[in-house]
C-alpha cells in the first residue's frame, strides 16, 4: 500500500487521480482517493511553516486557497470531514482500503 498526500489543485493539473489510478493498478497497487475536507481557517492555524501567511502577504503567489482557487475532489471515493473522531476516520480509511483491495484481487 502507497499513501500519497498532495494539494489537490496541483495533482489535478500535474498528473490527476485518473492517471495515478492507472499507474498503481497496473502494479497491482491499491489506489483510493481520500479527500480531508478542512475549513481553509484551519488550515491556516496548523499551517507550521507559515505559508499561508507568506501568500497573503504577497511573497507565494497563485496559492492555493488564497491566490489561487481551491478545487474540490471530483469524485474521491472516501471523504472524511474536518472534526470527525480521529480513530473512527482512520477506520473509515482502512475499511475502504481493505474493501478496494478484496475487489481487485
Amino acid at each position: 500500500m502507497r499513501v500519497m498526500r498532495t494539494r489537490y489543485a496541483w495533482f489535478r493539473r500535474g498528473i490527476g487521480p485518473a492517471v495515478a489510478r492507472d499507474v498503481h493498478e497496473s502494479r497491482g497497487l491499491t489506489f483510493l482517493e481520500v479527500w480531508v475536507s478542512t475549513p481553509l481557517e484551519e488550515c491556516e492555524k496548523r499551517d507550521t511553516k507559515g505559508l499561508y501567511a507568506k501568500a497573503r502577504a504577497g511573497e507565494i503567489p497563485n496559492f492555493t486557497g488564497v491566490g489561487q482557487p481551491y478545487e474540490e475532489p471530483e469524485s474521491p471515493e472516501l471523504e472524511v470531514q474536518f472534526g470527525e473522531d480521529l480513530a473512527a476516520s482512520a477506520q473509515r480509511v482502512l475499511d475502504a482500503l481493505r474493501s478496494s483491495a478484496a475487489r481487485s484481487a
